[in-house]
């Protein structure tokens, strides 16, 4: 076969298989659930993604191997070395935990899923990059379609639909709750539209919220519809009452705004403007303290809770506990014995720090925090460095999303992992 139809063949596996991934995982939740009802085997059904990864991956290595020019390319890049060095931390700590009996198979397996997968899914649709190019257009529609099916089910969900409506498509305690409240309590509910959780939905929607804020730049007739778009995607993040993704979409238009605009005096204005409304925020809480509505919106608790105590106390809690685990043996303990994955380790109790740059630290010590964010650092500088709309919507859903990192383990959900740093491999 000719060099030219095998490169051509490989990269429409890949091209469709990235898309096809990036497409799907904002309804991942959904399709397991339903799709386990159907034909049972929760757990399997769930590996999906990781199956089909695996194959890109091995597509890749292969693709790789027979062309060196390809792969001369590939592996001079800082991000592609970084990670590769990430990975092979990941699993080193990880065995030598396991083989010192400090952590179980099972959390090994998921912790080796947890910390890998957005460093595979971003080499793969790197390499892609540095031989098929995506246009502008191409990746607004890839990252806005699916959001018009999110946004469109968690309005039906605000307005219409019961409650309790997924539990009818396999949603309960042995799966993913139909639908979460604040505080215990069923008089304040949070929408999880077709996703896994309130809080993963409200993260989610940075990503086409920094979209739809960039496209307001476009031309009067797109103007028009992203208007309508955004201002529909706002209420469904509003209503999952996540406060973090509220803080991280806030910061992420912000961005978005100060990088398109070139006036340094409205600029100036807007800086202005975001600083009066986190001062208008904080007298908010002065004058609403003991409104009972407004602690638990704002809050997650009321001053006559019944639990024992606030969220958060719990993550501040967490956090400082996760610290002083980092401190106190600055190697790391290995990869599964902290963050989502250390439920399983039947040994030791779980440790989740609720901050995914702690939950690194924990499993892979101060060096492979020290790689984790070198690599984080770098992608951001490119994506600011790209001087594109793509690069300012990436760059500002980025720092959005980190925020939202800094109170939750936002890059250990499957669909944010795979859509975001899909998309980056993509792009920078």
């Amino acid at each position: 076969m000719p060099k030219e139809i095998r490169a051509a063949r490989l990269i429409s596996i890949l091209k469709y298989g990235l898309v096809f991934l990036i497409a799907t995982m904002p309804f991942y939740a959904f399709i397991t659930v339903f799709g386990s009802l159907i034909i049972g085997h929760y757990t399997t059904v769930r590996l999906y993604k990781e199956t089909l990864i695996v194959l890109l991956m091995i597509i890749s290595i292969w693709w790789i191997l027979i062309d060196r020019r390809l792969a001369k390319d590939f592996f001079k890049d800082r991000l592609v070395k970084l990670s590769v060095v990430f990975a092979a931390m990941v699993v080193l700590w990880g065995l030598i935990s396991y083989l010192t009996g400090h952590v179980s198979l099972k959390a090994f397996g998921y912790g080796l899923i947890v910390d890998l997968r957005i460093f595979l899914v971003f080499v793969i649709a790197y390499l892609l990059s540095l031989k098929y190019r995506f246009n502008e257009k191409k990746i607004f529609k890839l990252i806005l379609y699916p959001a018009l099916v999110i946004v469109g089910f968690g309005l039906l969900q605000i307005f219409v639909l019961p409650h309790d409506f997924l539990s009818h498509f396999g949603y309960s305690l042995k799966t993913i709750m139909p639908f979460e409240t604040i505080n215990n309590n069923s008089k304040y509910v949070r929408i999880i539209s077709l996703m896994r959780g309130s809080n993963p939905l409200g993260t989610y929607l940075i990503i086409p919220i920094s979209a739809l804020s960039l496209l307001l730049f476009r031309k009067s007739k797109i103007r028009l519809k992203a208007s309508i778009f955004l201002l529909l995607s706002l209420v469904v993040l509003l209503f999952t009452f996540s406060r973090s993704a509220w803080i991280g979409a806030f910061v992420s238009v912000c961005l978005v705004v100060f990088l398109k605009i070139p006036s340094p005096v409205v600029k100036k204005r807007l800086i202005y403007l975001a600083v009066s409304a986190l001062i208008l925020f904080g007298l908010s809480v002065v004058v609403f303290r003991n409104n009972h509505v407004y602690q638990n919106l704002v809050f997650h608790t009321q001053s006559n809770s019944k639990s024992a105590s606030s969220s958060d106390a719990g993550h501040l809690s967490a956090v400082s506990s996760g610290i002083h685990q980092i401190i106190t043996n600055p190697i790391g303990e290995g990869t599964g014995t902290a963050g989502p994955a250390s439920v399983y380790n039947s040994k030791s109790n779980p440790r989740i720090a609720e901050n995914f740059y702690i939950q690194i630290g924990q499993e892979l010590g101060l060096a492979g925090l020290a790689v984790f964010l070198a690599i984080q650092i770098i992608l951001a500088i490119r994506l600011y460095k790209r001087n594109s709309d793509l690069g300012i919507m990436m760059f500002a859903s980025f720092i959005g999303i980190t925020v939202v990192n800094m109170f939750s383990h936002a890059w250990a959900d499957d669909s944010l992992a795979y859509v975001w740093w899909g998309l980056a491999g993509l792009v920078v």
